[in-house]
C-alpha cells in the first residue's frame, strides 16, 4: 500500500513540476536574455530602418517597463537623421501599447509602440510590436530571445 501511495505521489510531483515549468515559459523570465531582431525598412514622413542583428530584452513579468536593444536603428525626418542604436525603454500604458524612450536621445526622438505580444515557441521567447517613430514611420519589430540550457 505504501509503495502505491509513494508512486502516485511521485507522479503528482512530476506532473505538478512540469505544469509549473510550462506555465513559466508562457511569460518572459525576469532576466536579460540575448537574441536577435529581424531587419525592417519603412517610409512615411521620411524613412526608418532597423538592421537585423543582436538584441537583448528584459521585462519583469507584467511590469510596466521593459528594455530592448537594437543593433542599428535609424530614422530621418527629411532634414536630419537620428541613429537610435542601443538600448530603449518601453513604458506600457496598456498591456499592448506605450511609449519608447531611446536612452541617449532627447524627447524629440521618443516614439510609441502598439500591438505588443510575447510568446514561447518551445525554443525561443518571441517578442513583437509596431514601433512608431516621431516622423510617423512605423517599423515592425520582431525579436527572438533564447536562454542557454
Amino acid at each position: 500500500m505504501n509503495i502505491l501511495r509513494d508512486r502516485l505521489l511521485s507522479v503528482f510531483v512530476i506532473l505538478g513540476a512540469s505544469t509549473m515549468a510550462s506555465q513559466g515559459h508562457a511569460q518572459i523570465p525576469d532576466m536579460l536574455i540575448a537574441g536577435q531582431v529581424e531587419g525592417a525598412f519603412a517610409t512615411g514622413g521620411g524613412w526608418c530602418y532597423l538592421k537585423q542583428g543582436a538584441s537583448e530584452f528584459q521585462r519583469n513579468g507584467t511590469d510596466a517597463t521593459a528594455v530592448i536593444s537594437f543593433p542599428q536603428l535609424l530614422y530621418s525626418n527629411g532634414s536630419s537623421y537620428f541613429p537610435l542604436d542601443g538600448q530603449a525603454r518601453l513604458t506600457f500604458v496598456t498591456g499592448t501599447t506605450g511609449t519608447v524612450k531611446f536612452k541617449f536621445w532627447p524627447a524629440a526622438a521618443e516614439g510609441t509602440f502598439s500591438g505588443y505580444a510575447e510568446s514561447f515557441n518551445g525554443t525561443q521567447y518571441l517578442v513583437s510590436f509596431s514601433l512608431t517613430l516621431p516622423n510617423g514611420c512605423v517599423l515592425p519589430i520582431e525579436g527572438g530571445y533564447e536562454i542557454p540550457p
